[in-house]
């Protein structure tokens, strides 16, 4: 979000250094001034990416768990083993 702010982009691109290719190093932005809230707003900004990254982990542990329920019952059900009804009861 920072790097997006225009006034940054104007600071870090006057000290681009033009070659056949146009180069932004890592020391022209160490150099660069970043303005940070306070802590407090700062968790309070994070706070809803927090939720989203909660729902991530949450969605890829249910996925995991799904692939492997797939991979356990899928080759039982082709083979006869069981049966779909069966496997609704178990659930």
């Amino acid at each position: 979000m920072w790097l997006c702010l225009d006034d940054v982009r104007q600071e870090l691109f006057a000290n681009v250094v033009h070659a056949v290719q146009a180069n932004l190093s890592l020391g022209i932005i160490s150099k660069a001034k970043i303005r940070l809230p306070k802590y407090d707003r700062l968790l309070e900004l994070f706070e809803p990416i927090d939720l989203l990254l909660d729902k991530i982990e949450h969605n890829e542990e249910e996925s995991r768990t799904l692939g492997s329920l797939r991979d356990s019952l899928l080759p039982k059900l082709m083979r006869g083993e069981v049966r779909v009804k069966d496997v609704e009861e178990i659930l």
